[in-house]
């Protein structure tokens, strides 16, 4: 049984090559992030630069995910639509969605995007 309701190909996950938080769960979720036609790319990357226009310090505040019809998705939302698109964790997207949890889902990500440089120094990443 296919892991997603729908594929969407040639979309690019966009991360934060200098954070080894963000470099190790992307590097772990390599096989199936391709397997799905995701494509992954380092925000660092000229092109990234080029198509996004953002300053540096903008450009890394968030992981993106830039669909093939040119739609950006950025932060907790990148999470919220992998949670969409795979059938055992839409659950999890519909909670995510809610009033209440929606806010919590949102505090939670900007939580750990702030601190990802700390988490990796204090988890010997």
């Amino acid at each position: 049984m296919n892991e997603f309701v729908q594929t969407d190909p040639n979309c690019v996950l966009l991360y934060d090559a200098s954070c080894r938080v963000c470099s190790r769960g992307v590097l772990g979720l390599k096989k199936l992030l391709t397997k799905q036609g995701v494509e992954i790319a380092p925000l660092q990357e000229q092109w990234v630069k080029e198509k996004l226009h953002l300053t540096e310090s903008e450009l890394l505040r968030d992981v993106r995910l830039l669909l093939n019809d040119g739609t950006l998705i950025e932060g907790a939302s990148v999470y919220r639509y992998a949670l969409r698109k795979t059938w055992w964790t839409f659950p999890l997207y519909l909670l995510s969605v809610l009033p209440l949890f929606n806010a919590l889902f949102d505090w939670s990500y900007k939580m750990v995007a702030k601190r990802r440089y700390q988490i990796s120094f204090l988890n010997n990443l």
